[in-house]
């Protein structure tokens, strides 16, 4: 005898490319999660020619061919602000970590350290006001700008080896 309470609820069979549709599906999705997250570790094969950031930096703001500093100079720099901008993201992981402990202290003294709330000097604009006005005022969308693009430092790895690369310069350079 069936339960009327309970309806019973048959499926049809799910065709066999509906399956393999929903594979797919779920492979790209996964594929384009791991993608996207080990973007920055992967190391670019073609260098662009011409790199959007260029565009925005000012053109007296590079170095011109006779102004050139060696290539081990600009390795050294390169490794350099690599190894800093590593151990600034380093710190602020500890930052945030310890703020998460501190944030939640009243004000006051524990043992050798003074925990204190002041206000900040900085003053950042309002948006959401600034957007209330102009929608208020019938100027249309908030003029918005990019920010200066970033500088980014990864370590390439060449199948040639950098003397030989180096020597290219060099008789590029003579070329000219």
């Amino acid at each position: 005898m069936q339960d009327l309470r309970t309806p019973q609820t048959t499926f049809a069979p799910r065709s066999r490319m509906s399956s393999l549709r929903s594979v797919r599906e779920f492979t790209t999705r996964i594929v384009a999660r791991v993608t996207a997250a080990t973007s920055e570790f992967r190391t670019p094969v073609v260098q662009p020619a011409t790199q959007p950031e260029l565009a925005e930096v000012e053109a007296a703001e590079l170095f011109t061919d006779a102004d050139m500093p060696p290539v081990a100079d600009i390795e050294t720099a390169a490794a350099s602000y690599f190894r800093a901008a590593d151990a600034a993201r380093t710190a602020d992981r500890q930052k945030r970590a310890s703020k998460k402990v501190l944030s939640r202290l009243m004000p006051g003294r524990y043992g050798d350290w003074e925990v204190t709330r002041e206000p900040s000097g900085r003053m950042v604009a309002d948006l959401e006001e600034i957007r209330a006005t102009y929608k208020r005022l019938g100027l249309g969308v908030v003029p918005m700008r990019s920010s200066a693009p970033s500088l980014k430092v990864r370590r390439v790895q060449l199948d040639t080896p950098s003397e030989a690369v180096n020597a290219e310069f060099v008789a590029l350079a003579g070329v000219r």
